[in-house]
């Protein structure tokens, strides 16, 4: 197969016309990595000025009502033929599609619901005008005008629920990763936007926060209900090192050792119910936040400390009515200071943050919602290791070891570590 060019009048099978040819594509390509890389800075400078790049977000329009043009304006938006609301530059939020926007994160960061239901229920939804009419929010999709393509689906919830743009902000993605499209959660740059925002940056995370708990978790399988593991991910045999999976038979929720599943090694770690280990960790991390509730060092520490500022205190009104000279006053000062350096006072306020938090949660445990049991246990452990029906030991976080430093839960023997508390009767630790 030949090329000839007759514009040209080159003939690409002689050694001259396949050098020409060589050249141009050559030319080609450096004009296409040239545009490519102004277009790179464009839209960057784009988002460092606040202006979105691409189509129009749901939830939001360019505010052009007098000449409104959108599928979802004439007999739809409230705004369509009333004056320009801006110049087409800045975004604004949409009447109706904004309010869409706040009830998914609403709904979704409640963690009740999944987004096939939030779907259904957003299709079945009718917000109410000011004129009186009722209409049922509308996707927007710029291409299929039939009435179905208008209705919510699991897929396009997913990607509204990854937009960080909601919360008034530009993210800048740059270019693809390895050949690959970045997700919409992976940008490297982010820039106040111009456009208002639908949601707050708390409703934003509470979001994410359930997506990341809840994405290998599923709420529903058709009309059942799906059992939620908070372990999940987190517990481990300690026989064997495997992961112990999340299983459920005729609603009954075990864990089950992957080696097992797998036959990838032979095991003898049994299945183990998901409510018996799950109960010896809470009671563990309760016991734990009970002893250090009680830990003398912090009480002792806190006593000093309010020991010493009123002791500063003191010096400090005395050196006001004159009866001590400056330097015995700042002798005062420089010792508060040497003492909070010691107690390490910051810190101390942590810890004891952290644990009202935590026994609080714990408190609550019978009443917290899934995610929220699997958000608290990740605080709190790496990994957890069973051996039959027991919890055989934990790795903690290094925001729990701060509670476990003063905390003696183990007893050491001759030939290594035991935990007494936990029912053992060996080394385990």
């Amino acid at each position: 197969m030949s090329f000839v060019s007759v514009q040209e009048q080159l003939d690409f099978t002689t050694p001259w016309g396949k050098l020409t040819l060589t050249m141009l594509g050559m030319l080609a390509e450096i004009y296409i990595d040239n545009l490519r890389q102004e277009t790179r800075k464009g839209k960057r400078q784009r988002a460092r000025k606040g202006l979105w790049n691409g189509s129009l977000t749901f939830g939001y329009c360019n505010g052009l009502c007098s000449r409104c043009t959108h599928p979802n304006g004439k007999g739809y938006c409230p705004g369509y033929g009333q004056p320009d609301r801006s110049d087409g530059k800045t975004l604004i939020a949409h009447p109706i599609e904004s309010v869409a926007v706040k009830l998914i994160y609403a709904w979704y960061g409640s963690g009740d619901y999944s987004m096939c239901e939030i779907a259904d229920m957003l299709n079945k939804q009718e917000h109410p005008l000011d004129d009186g009419r009722l209409v049922k929010f509308r996707n927007k999709n710029m291409l299929k005008r039939k009435e179905v393509e208008w209705k919510f689906s699991k897929d396009s919830l997913r990607g509204l629920l990854q937009r960080i743009f909601y919360t008034g902000k530009i993210p800048y993605y740059g270019p693809a990763a390895n050949g690959k499209k970045r997700r919409r959660t992976d940008y490297i740059e982010i820039y106040p936007g111009m456009h208002p925002a639908i949601i707050d940056e708390e409703t934003y995370q509470r979001a994410q926060e359930v997506r990341t708990l809840m994405e290998r978790n599923s709420r529903k399988r058709g009309e059942k209900s799906i059992n939620v593991f908070p372990l999940s991910g987190m517990l481990r045999c300690s026989l064997c090192g495997a992961m112990m999976r999340a299983v459920s038979t005729k609603g009954r929720r075990k864990y089950r050792d992957a080696s097992r599943i797998e036959h990838t090694k032979e095991c003898r770690q049994k299945n183990v119910k998901a409510e018996i280990i799950e109960n010896q960790v809470v009671n563990f991390i309760h016991d734990v936040v009970k002893r250090s509730s009680n830990n003398s060092n912090i009480e002792l520490s806190q006593t000093q400390l309010a020991q010493a500022n009123a002791r500063l205190e003191r010096a400090k009104a005395l050196y006001l009515a004159g009866e001590i000279d400056r330097a015995k006053y700042d002798e005062e000062c420089q010792r508060l200071l040497s003492l909070k350096r010691d107690l390490r006072e910051n810190e101390l306020n942590a810890i004891i943050a952290l644990k009202v938090s935590i026994a609080d949660s714990l408190n609550r445990w019978d009443h917290l919602l899934p995610t929220e049991k699997k958000k608290l246990l990740r605080l709190v452990i790496e990994v957890a290791f069973v051996r039959e029906n027991v919890l055989a030991g934990l790795q903690p976080t290094i925001t729990f070891l701060s509670l476990l430093r003063d905390v003696s839960l183990c007893n050491c023997g001759p030939d290594g570590i035991r935990t007494r508390d936990l029912g053992l009767d060996r080394a385990a630790c």
